[in-house]
This record gives C-alpha cells, sequence and structure tokens, in this order.
C-alpha cells in the first residue's frame, strides 16, 4: 500500500544538476514533477496534489528504477501529453507495486 504525501513546496526537488542525470529525464516525462525526499533519506516522485509517480527508494536506487524504468515514463509522457500541456492533474497506476 502506498502512502499519501503531499508535496510541501519548500520540500520539493526539481534538480536539474544532480549527480544522476535520469532524474531530470523523469522530471520531464511527468510534465516538470519533482521529488520530495523524506526525513530517512529516501526521495519520490510526488507532485504537489500527492499524486505518487515512483517508489520510495535511496536516491542511488531511484535513479537505478527511473533508468530501468525509462520507456514506462516516456509512455505514459505521449498518453497524458495533452494534460501535461494544460497543467491538469495527473495519475499513474503504481507499476512498482506488486499485483494484490
Amino acid at each position: 500500500m502506498t502512502d499519501n504525501y503531499k508535496a510541501m513546496p519548500d520540500a520539493l526537488i526539481l534538480d536539474l544538476n544532480s549527480a544522476y542525470p535520469i532524474f531530470e529525464d523523469i522530471e520531464m516525462a511527468l510534465g516538470g514533477t519533482g521529488r520530495i525526499t523524506f526525513e530517512d533519506g529516501t526521495q519520490q516522485f510526488v507532485d504537489e496534489e500527492g499524486s505518487v509517480f515512483s517508489p520510495r527508494l535511496p536516491e542511488k536506487a531511484l535513479a537505478a528504477f527511473c533508468e530501468e524504468h525509462l520507456e514506462t515514463y516516456l509512455a505514459f509522457h505521449s498518453d497524458n501529453a495533452r494534460k501535461i500541456v494544460r497543467c491538469e492533474p495527473l495519475t499513474m497506476k503504481p507499476f512498482w507495486e506488486p499485483a494484490q
């Protein structure tokens, strides 16, 4: 089960100079959605409305996850391009969670 978190404006990370360039690709595929960092150091792509776009992982593991699933994020962008351009809310079915 995914926890529901809302990103606080001062906690959102849109880092175009990250040590992991894959984050820039994912941020753009999600229409500018950045990461939030939790107190334990884990990170997750979450928008201002609380929609979740990745698992919650340590930064290096999140970068590896994003590299592995880049095509999924690019397909999501293609499927949602109209919503992204119109700045409409996005939702993503959590493909990283085991089926229940």
